[in-house]
C-alpha cells in the first residue's frame, strides 16, 4: 500500500499485532524496548512498510525523531531488534546540535555508534566544563560514531572558522573528537594556517573549547645574518586557569642554544608578565647573555592603583644580536619604573588623584648613533584636586615634586603649584568656560657640572685654571606665570537620514583662547620635554561633527564623522632674536 505524493501521511509500525500493518493518518509510534529509553521512535514518510517487531522501511521523504535525534533520507531502514537505521540518498543526521549530510548512513540509536560515509558535518556541542564550546565543520571520507558525542573522522579536516573562511584547519588521516572530554587527537595530521602547513606531527591533540591547554606551540624558524638558521618550540604550559608558563628552548646555529620562558598571572585585583631569556655561552660573542622583564599592575576598585615595569639586558647590542621583529631591534631605552595612585572623594563633589612614582632607564647606546641619557625621577610625586560647583565656579589645582637625577648632567629639584578657577557655562546648545589660573615653579639645582677654564685673575701664574659651572645655571630658580583662557563652542542639531534609518547630525564648532606672558627661561635646564601650557596669546579653532545613531532602547550612539583643527597666533612678542613661545621646561 502507498500513499498518494500529493497529500503526505504519515505511516509509522505499532509495536503489537503480528501481521504487516500499513496505517494512514496522524503516524504510530514506535517505542523502544527499553525502559530507560521510553521517548518515541517516529518514522514519517510517502510510503513504510515493516512488520511488528522487526524492520520497518520507509521511501520518499523519509524521516525517524526520537527526542533530539532526527534522521531524514530518500529511504531508510529501521530495525527494532538492534534500534539500528540504514538511509540512504541526501541523509541529513541531526543530534543535539550536531548536523552531518552525506549519501549513506548506518546507526545505532541504542549506543550511539555507527558510521556515515562521505559527510559534511557541523559541530555545536554542548559545554561539559563550563567553557564556551566550539562550533566546529568540516570534511571526511567517513565519520565513525563511537558512542554519545565521541566521533573517529577518517581522512578528512577540520575547522572552527566560519563557513567561507578556512583560516585554519586540522588535516589528518584520523581525527578523533571527544567532546566529553573536549579534547581532539589527530593521527597522521597537519595543522594549516591560510593554506599552509605549520605544524606536522604523527599525532597530537587539542583543545575543543575555549579552555587553554598544555602543549606545543607552532615553531618559528628563520634565518638572521648574525645568527645564522634558528628554530624554536615553544610549550605552553596550562599550570591554572588564572597563571601559566610557557618555555622555549630557541637554537641558533652561530651563538648555541637560548632558553626563554614567560609565566603570566591574573587574579581579580592585579596581573602581570614575568618573561625572561638566557643565552649561556654565545659562541659568537664568547660571552654570557640575559634579558629580563616584569610588568604588573594592580587596580582596587579603581581607587588605589599600581604599576612595575622593569626591564633590563646584558649588553647594549642585545637586540641588535638576538631579536627578530624590527621594532625591538632598533628599541634604544628600556623602562624601569614603579608608581602608585589613590583617588578619593572630599566635599561631596570634590575628588582628588595622588601619585608616587619612581623611574630610571637602561640606554642602549649605539657607537655609530649616541643617544642622551634621559632624567631619571627619583621620586616624582604629583596631587591634583578638583572641587566643582562652587557657587556656579570649579576650582582645581596641580601640584608635584620630582627629583631629577642623571649621571653626567646638571641634577635638581622642581617643584611645581597650579591653582585654577574656572566659571562653566553650559547649556544644550553651547557652552562658554572662562579659566584663570597661577603656574608657579621653582627650581633647587645641584651636582651642576663643572669645567677648567684660564684663570681671568691677571696675578694668576700662567697656565692657572680654576673651575666653573657649564652652563652657567644658579643654585635656584623661581618663575610665576598667569594663565587666562576661555573655552567655547556651540552644538547644532538636525535630524537627517543615513545608512537607511533616522539619525541626528550634529555641527560642532569650538574656540579655545589662552594667554600667557613671556618669561625668559634660558638658565632653566631642559629636564624633560613635555610641555603643558599653549603658546603665548594663542587660540584654536575646532571644528568636529558627528551622526548620532538610535541605539537599544532609543539611546544614541555616536559615530564622529569628520573633524578639523586649527591653531591660529594672535600676538608675538620678541626680546632680541628669541621666538616668544613659551617652553615651560616639562612643567
Amino acid at each position: 500500500m502507498s500513499c498518494s505524493p500529493a497529500r503526505r501521511a504519515a505511516l509509522a509500525l505499532a509495536l503489537f499485532g503480528s501481521a504487516a500493518v500499513y496505517a494512514q493518518g496522524q503516524g504510530l509510534q514506535l517505542r523502544s524496548p527499553s525502559e530507560e529509553r521510553a521517548l518515541p521512535i517516529i518514522v514519517d514518510a510517502d510510503r513504510i512498510e515493516g512488520v511488528a517487531g522487526k524492520d520497518t522501511t520507509a521511501r520518499g521523504n523519509a524521516s525517524l525523531r526520537r527526542g533530539g535525534l532526527s534522521i531524514r533520507a530518500d529511504s531508510l531502514t529501521y530495525h527494532e531488534g538492534n534500534e539500528e537505521v540504514e538511509a540512504s540518498g541526501n541523509v541529513r543526521l541531526q543530534r543535539n546540535g550536531d548536523t552531518l549530510k552525506g549519501p549513506a548512513l548506518r546507526y545505532s540509536i541504542r549506543d550511539a555508534t555507527g558510521l556515515f560515509e562521505k559527510p559534511d558535518f557541523t559541530f555545536t556541542p554542548r559545554p561539559k566544563t563550563g567553557q564556551q564550546p566550539v562550533s566546529a565543520r568540516g570534511q571526511a571520507e567517513s565519520i565513525e560514531f563511537l558512542g554519545e558525542n565521541q566521533y573517529r573522522i577518517k581522512d578528512g579536516f577540520f575547522t572552527s572558522c566560519k563557513p567561507g573562511d578556512d583560516g585554519w584547519l586540522v588535516k589528518a588521516d584520523e581525527l578523533d573528537l571527544d567532546f566529553t572530554r573536549e579534547v581532539g587527537t589527530a593521527r597522521g595530521g597537519s595543522v594549516y594556517f591560510e593554506g599552509l602547513p605549520i605544524i606536522a606531527a604523527p599525532s597530537f591533540d587539542f583543545s575543543l573549547n575555549n579552555q587553554r591547554k598544555s602543549g606545543f606551540l607552532p615553531p618559528s624558524i628563520g634565518v638572521t645574518g648574525k645568527s645564522g638558521p634558528e628554530v624554536g618550540i615553544p610549550y605552553y604550559l596550562n599550570l591554572a586557569p588564572n597563571y601559566d608558563l610557557t618555555l622555549t628552548p630557541r637554537y641558533m646555529e652561530k651563538r648555541g642554544l637560548q632558553l626563554a620562558e614567560q609565566f603570566r598571572y591574573l587574579q581579580k585585583d592585579y596581573k602581570g608578565d614575568l618573561s625572561a631569556e638566557v643565552l649561556p655561552n654565545d659562541r659568537a660573542a664568547d660571552r654570557r647573555r640575559y634579558g629580563m622583564s616584569l610588568a604588573g599592575s594592580y587596580n582596587r576598585d579603581g581607587f588605589l592603583l599600581g604599576g612595575l615595569n622593569l626591564n633590563k639586558v646584558s649588553d647594549d647590542s642585545y637586540f641588535r644580536d638576538l631579536a627578530t621583529r624590527i621594532n625591538i631591534t632598533s628599541q634604544a631605552t628600556l623602562l624601569r619604573e614603579g608608581f602608585l595612585t589613590y583617588n578619593g572623594q572630599w566635599w561631596g563633589t570634590g575628588s582628588y588623584s595622588a601619585t608616587a612614582r619612581v623611574q630610571r632607564f637602561q640606554v642602549l647606546q649605539d657607537p655609530d648613533n649616541p643617544i642622551v641619557v634621559p632624567y631619571g625621577r627619583t621620586p616624582q610625586l604629583t596631587l591634583s584636586t578638583l572641587r566643582q560647583d562652587i557657587g556656579g565656579f570649579d576650582f582645581g589645582s596641580a601640584a608635584e615634586f620630582v627629583d631629577f637625577s642623571h649621571p653626567s648632567l646638571v641634577n635638581g629639584k622642581r617643584s611645581t603649584l597650579y591653582p585654577s578657577l574656572s566659571l562653566p557655562l553650559i547649556t544644550p546648545s553651547f557652552f562658554l568656560t572662562p579659566k584663570v589660573g597661577v603656574h608657579y615653579t621653582y627650581y633647587s639645582l645641584y651636582e651642576i657640572p663643572r669645567i677648567s677654564i684660564p684663570d681671568p685673575d691677571p696675578a694668576a701664574p700662567p697656565g692657572s685654571t680654576i673651575l666653573t659651572a657649564f652652563p652657567a645655571f644658579p643654585n635656584s630658580i623661581s618663575r610665576t606665570l598667569p594663565i587666562f583662557s576661555v573655552d567655547s563652542g556651540l552644538i547644532y542639531e538636525r535630524e537627517t537620514n543615513a545608512l537607511g534609518q533616522g539619525v541626528i547630525q550634529t555641527l560642532e564648532p569650538r574656540l579655545y583662547y589662552v594667554n600667557i606672558p613671556f618669561r625668559d627661561q634660558s638658565q632653566i635646564p631642559l629636564f624633560d620635554t613635555a610641555i603643558a601650557v599653549e603658546r603665548a596669546g594663542s587660540a584654536a579653532r575646532h571644528v568636529r561633527s558627528a551622526l548620532l545613531f538610535q541605539g537599544p532602547a532609543g539611546h544614541a550612539q555616536s559615530q564622529r564623522r569628520a573633524a578639523h583643527l586649527q591653531r591660529i597666533e594672535l600676538a608675538r612678542r620678541a626680546i632680541g632674536a628669541r621666538e616668544p613661545a613659551l617652553d615651560l621646561r616639562g612643567c
